[in-house]
């Protein structure tokens, strides 16, 4: 029942498509870097909530894996 302004997948291709070849996230720098990064509050938790909220959140547990979440 969400409705939105603009089209969301359009206006992140735009964006996609106006950054520079090399343009990359903070997170994706700092996880090059092996220093801290996002990924405990941007991937973890949103599994975390997901499983307490009964929502499944398949995609996300797989990058959450892939970057050593076992809970």
């Amino acid at each position: 029942g969400l409705e939105f302004t603009s089209d969301m997948v359009e206006t992140n291709k735009k964006n996609i498509k106006n950054s520079a070849p090399d343009a990359t996230t903070s997170m994706h720098r700092d996880v090059l870097k092996g220093g801290s990064n996002e990924v405990e509050g941007l991937v973890f938790e949103v599994v975390r909530m997901g499983r307490r909220l009964g929502v499944e959140t398949p995609v996300y547990l797989k990058v959450a894996k892939k970057f050593g979440f076992n809970e």
